[in-house]
């Protein structure tokens, strides 16, 4: 098992890695004993090889091994296996035990089950839930505690700082992050913070560091089968395109993570590009595909996970929708509670509701605002206060008459 873990960490042979774990557990003593230590940690290395490999076919070994478990899986390995794998299939049943894990992060005091739980609200929007521990986390690992965790810690903090709009407060961990990975060779476990260096690369309008970060990330994980990391590019490219107003490319960046229509199975990160992929689709003359894009949104009830994936699916509703329809739509989307929490998505919607006004010659029922009022940051996760909107939230914020113009109009 030591060996699987090296090569995830080192060398990033992601089948070798899962081949030697379900190898390993499968000859244990007794691989169903659910307080046997070394099958539980066994396990919860082998969700982390399913993750980065990002295929459906490898979580069957893993869903098989937690079955098994007797008298029954822990609860926080159950809680993972549904919301890290599949959470737009898989999430919504275990919503309320992760919330009441989270709820209990004040009292805990490991610093790999902290991240876990992080690891388990990441896809889901419940970090801010977890700031406080998992800074807890990193100041242990700054006193020369457990180096891994306050990595991952690292990174959902910034991930964190990202979806809230605290850019700075991004940019500095990832940092602190990316040199704790250089510093112990940690390579795999950079790869999450330099996706999100690329997200904010191409939110603050710098394409070409975001599509060269992209082109890192693919060079190293297309011989190793991480596809999460391939994932991570895609993602980057899509943002920078849409930027940059090339609807064409984006689309093709977006549907190659999940297709339009579907929310790929075992692909967590398609529930962050929902209204990527629409958009794109709408704007390159994709209709069909923008509509297909919605009902399986819809269909998988994304709204009912976390308040930005309400807004976000909304927002793409909304793009979807006719001339006559949209108004409507937006105002919606931009009205639903905790929106203003997420300011870079309430933003994008707001410059695509702008966009498509400005298209039909049209006034909104409401008039968009921005900055929206913000809310004090809990007193448990100090951060530091809100950039200008232009530095926020970088060329996809700016008014629509600054983005270049390209592609097909809605």
């Amino acid at each position: 098992m030591a060996g699987s873990y090296y090569l995830l960490n080192a060398d990033g042979d992601v089948d070798t890695a899962h081949r030697l774990m379900v190898g390993a557990i499968e000859t244990l003593p007794d691989s169903r004993n659910a307080h046997d230590k070394v099958l539980i940690e066994a396990l919860y290395t082998l969700l982390l090889v399913c993750f980065f490999s990002g295929r459906a076919d490898m979580w069957e070994p893993f869903d098989a091994a937690v079955s098994r478990l007797a008298p029954r899986s822990p609860e926080l390995l159950a809680i993972l296996g549904q919301s890290f794998s599949d959470p737009a299939r898989r999430a919504l049943p275990v919503l309320g035990r992760l919330d009441a894990a989270i709820a209990s992060l004040g009292q805990e005091t490991i610093p790999a089950r902290i991240v876990r739980i992080g690891i388990a609200g990441a896809y889901l929007d419940r970090l801010a839930g977890c700031r406080a521990a998992l800074w807890r986390v990193v100041a242990d690992g700054r006193e020369s505690g457990a180096i891994t965790s306050a990595i991952e810690a690292l990174f959902l903090l910034a991930n964190d700082a990202f979806f809230s709009g605290q850019w700075e407060q991004a940019d500095e961990v990832i940092e602190e992050g990316l040199m704790l990975c250089e510093t112990h060779g940690y390579q795999l476990l950079a790869w999450p913070g330099i996706f999100l260096q690329a997200l904010l690369a191409a939110a603050h309008g710098d394409h070409d560091i975001a599509f060269s970060l992209a082109d890192r990330m693919v060079a190293w994980a297309a011989p190793r089968g991480v596809r999460v990391v391939h994932l991570y590019a895609l993602h980057a490219r899509t943002l920078a395109a849409l930027g940059r107003a090339d609807f064409e490319a984006a689309f093709q960046h977006a549907s190659a993570v999940s297709p339009a229509g579907v929310l790929a199975p075992y692909v967590p990160h398609a529930l962050w590009l929902i209204m990527d992929l629409v958009e794109a689709a709408a704007r390159s003359g994709r209709q069909a595909e923008a509509d297909a894009h919605v009902c399986a949104i819809s269909a998988a009830g994304i709204s009912a996970i976390s308040p930005r994936l309400a807004m976000i699916a909304a927002g793409a509703t909304a793009m979807a929708a006719t001339d006559q329809a949209c108004r409507d739509l937006f105002d919606a989307a931009l009205a639903i509670p905790g929106a203003d929490r997420c300011p870079f998505d309430q933003a994008r919607i707001q410059l695509c509701y702008g966009e498509r006004l400005r298209r039909i010659k049209a006034t909104p029922k409401r008039v968009p605002t921005w900055p929206p009022p913000r809310r004090p940051s809990p007193a448990s996760a100090p951060a530091p206060g809100p950039p200008e909107p232009a530095t926020r939230c970088g060329l996809l914020a700016l008014p629509s008459g600054r983005r270049p113009r390209r592609g097909q109009p809605h």
